[in-house]
């Protein structure tokens, strides 16, 4: 059996993460958690039974319905309206009523209505088929109990009601019935309700910017003034050897240091001798 799921919840894998589980049951109620787990439990059931030529849609979002459908089973012997419930309890479906088992053992009205739901789905997807051109016979839309200890009690109402002891045995009975579509209406009114398969976008590789590659050439050809100016001439070597002689006839501070204790030695030299010369003038006279 071929599964296509068509819920908003799900990713491309057909995985619900958990920031999407919060938003779901913020939207949906703190049951939602349980009702999918319960189509998922009912859908390996009756995965188990169905062969290829059958598919499963599920939570099909549709325009003439306000909500998407549970399940959709389409197959050779037709299209049925399905729908599971986690329900606990006892219930009581009769004359468009849904009730339940109160405590003091007598029943009363119950919500959400599920019958009136699962009428309202069979009737919104023969309108969306038949807006496609194909017509179907009357269908018998079926509400499928996940849980054992369910109880619901079907009173002369147009749906069908599957416990959870049941699944395979109703499976194996749609089998038995004469198939009424060939394989081409089979895939036609899939296409309507399945859509366009969802494929999981491939991840392209990332590109490297392309580097221009320039094509090896001969060395560009330079002026013979251009180069001429560019080597040294050798007429400027002194002036270079200038340069250096005059940072090498700098004196350092130590050298200047070293030259005015020189000089002032000079000057006590030449002082003494002054005052020796005119000593002995002063004396020989």
């Amino acid at each position: 059996m071929r599964i296509i799921d068509r819920s908003s919840f799900r990713d491309a894998s057909g995985h619900i993460s958990l920031s999407t589980r919060l938003q779901a049951v913020f939207m949906e109620g703190l049951g939602w958690q349980a009702e999918v787990q319960a189509q998922e439990d009912i859908t390996r059931r009756l995965a188990k039974v169905f062969g290829d030529d059958y598919v499963l849609v599920r939570n099909c979002p549709i325009s003439t319905s306000n909500e998407p459908v549970p399940l959709i089973l389409i197959g050779p012997i037709g299209v049925r309206v399905m729908m599971t419930t986690a329900l606990r309890g006892t219930y009581r479906a009769k004359a468009g009523q849904w009730m339940t088992l109160a405590g003091s053992g007598t029943f009363k009205s119950a919500h959400p209505n599920l019958a009136s739901r699962l009428r309202l789905f069979e009737d919104a997807v023969r309108r969306f088929v038949t807006s496609k051109g194909i017509n179907l016979p009357e269908g018998e839309p079926t509400l499928i109990v996940a849980r054992p200890e369910t109880y619901i009690e079907n009173i002369k109402t147009s749906l069908r009601v599957v416990l959870a002891d049941g699944v395979e045995n109703y499976a194996t009975s749609l089998m038995q019935l004469r198939p009424i579509l060939s394989p081409a209406v089979v895939e036609d009114i899939t296409r309507a309700l399945g859509g366009p398969k969802d494929e999981a976008p491939i991840e392209a590789e990332p590109v490297q910017a392309a580097v221009p590659v320039l094509p090896r050439a001969s060395a560009p050809t330079v002026p013979t003034a251009l180069v001429a100016a560019a080597e040294p001439d050798s007429r400027e070597t002194p002036a270079a050897g200038a340069g250096n002689a005059e940072r090498r006839g700098r004196l350092t501070r130590r050298q200047v240091l070293l030259l005015v204790l020189l000089g002032l030695a000079n000057l006590c030299v030449l002082g003494a001798l002054v005052r020796e010369v005119v000593i002995n003038s002063l004396v020989g006279s």
